[in-house]
């Protein structure tokens, strides 16, 4: 066991082998279709000779022996005495998952295990000598040129960015220290009730001037900069999918290369650690359903080797994350056909179907195209797990495909969990927010325009048939009694929109999560609780429980023709500034805000106030305080103050080029409108 005072040392041990791994990993995986660069081997050597001596020194008899017999074949590697070749990258691979089963044992117990690897270490050693693998003569001819290269070259290009030298890599770890997730849960923790703090006295209607400004300007940047110590680069969340997709094409005979480009993106750890098994899901998705066989890419003018790529960008306050395949695509037809095998959709309901909305019947509950059941998928479990694990966290998840070409999945994820923007309603004693990431618009209407299909409320809007959900159904509250009109909330639950009916509609507020205790662990409709300035609970909306309400229900377009669905007028965000009525295109509205008279500032010919951290410019001279936040094409915000907002409608826009608030500034747009 493991003394108290060795507890630290032991943590960096298992952190810094776990980086290791991950590298040699990559390195290896490269290894089968660039070759194995000296830089590579010389990484996986240093890599593989410190686990075995920090293990030595730990008394982990058990990662030393199975290190040792590794490096050892690696030694043989590097100079140049044996040839790299499939058998040997295999039986390596296989030794840094039994290292990695270890170390999870020692995380967990303190020991390295009771297993005993002899069998492994045997094989490592006969791996050492030549002709291991049936390749004795290509051994010797590699020998006399490059060494450990399939095709007998490697250009720089090749080698991967994780084999650095020693110099680069001592450069850029010491930018970075590790910090015990304890002492950062804390300080998140601290930061949340500073928040609510701040919060409250906002609520209380405390005019604190030019100090009240200054400490909402600190509050916002200390929130900020605490959150920036949680992010972790979505690079590391990737390191493992060359593997995943090595292993998966292995099983299925087909030949896979994983391409990786996540820049410099970073998500919440915690936000990280739910979106790592949608990703291997999707990843083995793709290679199963996705990449053909060899023959099959040959026969239709095809590489034989099918591509995988990853991406991952910043959009909006999200990171967008792309699994794309240049496989055989999705088949609609044979998507409907196995709905109607399964009874999820009669005949007519099929027809209708858009191919958008075909590809999401993938992510039902047990749905799958597969005849079979491979040791990869074919139970339809697995896409169901995508869509509730990112539904869950406040993300969403779009398909496309085009047959014979490819398919993409695309994934919008928030970048943290513990501060959520969210939009404030009551329902009923309740008071609930709704992710902000899920809102599409909100209106008024009367309670007789809703219809009835089956045993289903809808409201006809736009051409459709939009489901709607009683939110004082789903929280046990009575109805209204002749209430006339009803206030609705379109949200995107689970795989099409829906509209919640509240009772009062509040302001957009960025509210603290905070998990819900044992006794009311068993709401289903909840996903976690905030406390508001006025110190009444706010409950969080899960919106998998729309989602679960929803998957069986479909937006149905009613007399649309595709001439008119390609036509449909643009969504506008109607506004009233003094006589005039102007336009934001929906695409371009970040949020809508209110400031107090006090917080607007006049620099030099720019009307400024603080948000978030930094100065926003203000178009417009009207003083209601109603501000829509646009962003341009750059990412960069602006806002155009109001005197109020009407409503979101689809208008005619009649010349994009006529600016009527401030000077026409590019990818700003601000006109008059017609409504329909």
């Amino acid at each position: 066991m493991i003394d108290d005072g060795m507890d630290e040392i032991v943590d960096e041990f298992l952190a810094e082998c776990n980086e290791i791994l991950n590298t040699s990993d990559e390195i290896l995986v490269q290894a089968e279709s660039t070759g194995l660069s000296d830089d590579g081997v010389s990484s996986l050597f240093r890599g593989i000779h410190t686990i075995k001596g920090t293990a030595a020194f730990l008394d982990f008899g058990r990662i030393s022996s199975v290190a040792h017999e590794a490096e050892h074949l690696l030694s043989k590697v590097r100079d140049n005495n044996i040839a790299i070749n499939k058998a040997r990258i295999d039986l390596l691979l296989e030794s840094l998952d039994a290292l990695r089963s270890m170390l999870a044992e020692v995380e967990s117990t303190g020991r390295d295990g009771e297993a005993e690897y002899t069998d492994l270490t045997g094989r490592l050693a006969a791996a050492s000598e030549l002709g291991y693998g049936d390749l004795v003569e290509d051994e010797v001819a590699t020998l006399e040129t490059a060494g450990r290269v399939f095709d007998g070259t490697t250009s720089e290009t090749d080698v991967s960015e994780n084999n650095r030298t020693p110099e680069k890599k001592a450069e850029s770890e010491q930018a970075s220290i590790r910090v015990d997730t304890g002492v950062l849960d804390r300080l998140i923790d601290l930061v949340g009730e500073l928040v609510l703090a701040r919060n409250q006295l906002v609520a209380s209607g405390v005019d604190a001037g030019t100090a009240g400004q200054r400490l909402d300007h600190v509050v916002t940047e200390l929130q900020e900069g605490i959150m920036k110590t949680r992010m972790q680069p979505v690079s590391s969340l990737l390191t493992k999918a060359p593997r995943i997709a090595r292993d998966a094409a292995n099983v299925l005979q087909k030949r896979v290369r994983v391409a990786v480009d996540a820049g410099d993106t970073e998500l919440d750890r915690g936000v990280l650690e739910a979106v790592r098994d949608p990703l291997t899901h999707l990843l083995r998705n793709a290679v199963d359903h996705g990449v053909e066989r060899p023959a099959e890419r040959l026969a239709a003018g095809k590489p034989p080797e099918g591509v995988i790529d990853i991406k991952a960008w910043y959009e909006n306050g999200f990171v967008v994350v792309e699994v794309r395949d240049d496989g055989r695509g999705i088949d609609p037809e044979r998507v409907k056909t196995k709905a109607l095998e399964r009874g999820l959709l009669d005949s007519v309901k099929v027809s209708e179907l858009t191919p958008s909305e075909v590809y999401k019947l993938l992510l039902l509950p047990g749905f799958s195209t597969a005849d079979t059941v491979t040791a990869v998928s074919g139970r339809g479990v697995g896409m169901d797990v995508v869509r509730s694990n990112i539904e869950r966290i406040g993300g969403t998840i779009e398909v496309e495909s085009e047959l014979g070409v490819g398919t993409s999945w695309i994934l919008r994820i928030p970048l943290t969990l513990a501060i959520l923007p969210a939009l404030i309603v009551r329902v009923g004693s309740y008071v609930i927010a709704i992710p902000s990431s899920s809102l599409r618009e909100a209106l008024r209407v009367d309670a007789s325009s809703l219809e009835c299909v089956g045993a289903r409320e809808v409201l006809r809007l736009r051409g459709d048939m939009l489901p709607i959900i009683r939110l004082r159904d789903v929280f046990g509250e009575k109805r209204e009694e002749n209430a006339e009109s009803l206030r609705i909330i379109l949200v995107t639950g689970g795989l099409e929109r829906v509209g919640l009916v509240v009772d009062e509609i509040g302001d957009p507020s960025e509210v603290v999560v905070k998990p819900l205790g044992s006794l009311l662990s068993g709401l289903k409709a909840v996903t976690g609780a905030a406390i508001m300035g006025d110190g009444r609970v706010a409950y969080i909306l899960d919106m998998s429980v729309v989602s679960s309400d929803t998957s069986e229900s479909r937006v149905v377009t009613l007399e649309q023709t595709s001439q008119e669905n390609e036509s449909r007028l643009p969504e506008v965000l109607v506004g009233v500034i003094g006589d005039r009525r102007v336009a934001f295109e929906m695409s371009n509205v970040e949020r809508l805000e209110r400031f107090e008279k006090a917080a607007f500032e006049d620099t030099g010919s720019r009307r400024v106030v603080q948000y978030r951290g930094g100065l926003l410019e203000i178009e417009g001279e009207t003083d209601s305080g109603y501000v829509v936040v646009c962003r341009e094409a750059n990412g960069d915000l602006y806002g155009v103050s109001v005197d109020s907002v009407e409503d979101v409608s689809e208008v005619q826009i009649a010349d994009r080029e006529t600016y009527v608030v401030g000077g026409a500034v590019a990818g700003r747009f601000t006109g008059s409108t017609e409504r329909r």
